[in-house]
């Protein structure tokens, strides 16, 4: 039975890899569970036996990245003794993966709109954790870590939404550093 469960388990993280690659080219929209299936090998009769329709797939997607996210954050957050640099290194880390995981997608906006619809819960407790890990890193020399974390989230998505380049997204976020040295 084990093996059948770890079997299902790995078979289902393909699944899912297999589905984002699908959504990021094709969009939400131009994506359908025959066009997953076939991407990953397998008849459709098998996809529906892991997910019940395209908006699950999507959901479990989301839940993936937004777990990716938070161990991306996690892992900059311990990366420098410095926790204004780790602080500013995790938000850098967070919006350069989505900007090549998504961004990049002719169908980013889509891509959004659905996550917004289908998965804004996956990703509010992931921006609720990751707020609350910068808040407890910049408690180290701030007293007002919460509402800092909070201001850096903010203006960190703000600038993120804006930027036409890696580059740009770099630069702009390094930039918010002036909020964390006051």
């Amino acid at each position: 039975m084990r093996d059948t469960t770890e079997l299902r388990t790995k078979r289902r993280a393909r699944l899912v890899a297999t589905a984002q690659e699908v959504f990021i080219a094709q969009g939400f929209r131009g994506a359908t569970m025959e066009g997953i299936a076939d991407a990953a090998s397998i008849s459709k009769a098998t996809l529906y036996s892991y997910f019940p329709d395209k908006p699950a797939i999507f959901d479990a997607v989301a839940e993936n990245v937004a777990r990716d996210l938070t161990e991306i954050v996690a892992a900059e957050l311990k990366g420098t003794d410095d926790p204004v640099d780790a602080v500013i290194a995790a938000v850098t880390a967070k919006h350069m993966f989505t900007y090549s995981l998504v961004r990049t997608s002719n169908f980013a906006q889509e891509l959004f709109q659905t996550k917004d619809a289908v998965s804004a819960h996956h990703f509010e407790r992931m921006n609720s954790s990751i707020c609350e890990s910068l808040a407890r890193r910049l408690s180290e020399v701030r007293h007002d870590s919460q509402e800092c974390a909070e201001l850096l989230m903010a203006a960190s998505q703000g600038i993120a939404n804006a930027a036409r380049s890696k580059d740009q997204l770099r630069g702009r976020i390094a930039k918010l550093r002036l909020l964390l040295d006051t």
